[in-house]
């Protein structure tokens, strides 16, 4: 019965996502961190260890949900992270491909209008 509900699971993803674009973002510069963020659709945000734990794969650490997309870029923020009034994210996760990067955008709740961005890392961007 596992098994049956597992495959009905997996059908169901596979034929909602099947025509969204992955945008797969993953550190370059030592950093232990990938960010996948499907178009339209969730995110997960994963980190892994330089002892191999699992050589080559990372642990899955959040879930996320796309804010803003662009010709170059994607964002998400954290489910369940803290939202500012009128519901906007107070943090956000960004991969960029044209620079190369993985950012971290931040907004104040005292001062929402002022966005301040941060360069998490240089990174492989790629969208599949």
């Amino acid at each position: 019965m596992r098994k049956l509900i597992f495959l009905s699971a997996c059908v169901v993803l596979c034929a909602t996502s099947a025509d969204a674009a992955t945008w797969i973002a993953r550190c370059n510069d030592g950093q232990h961190l990938q960010y996948n963020q499907t178009v339209g659709g969730g995110g997960i945000l994963y980190l892994w260890t330089t002892d191999g734990v699992i050589p080559g794969t990372g642990t899955q650490m959040a879930v996320l949900k796309q804010t803003s997309l662009s010709a170059t870029a994607i964002c998400g923020t954290v489910t369940g992270n803290p939202t500012l009034p009128g519901g906007a994210p107070l943090t956000q996760l960004c991969a960029n491909k044209a620079k190369g990067t993985i950012t971290i955008k931040w907004q104040s709740p005292i001062a929402p209008a002022a966005i301040k961005e941060g360069l998490f890392c240089k990174a492989n961007v790629t969208i599949n």
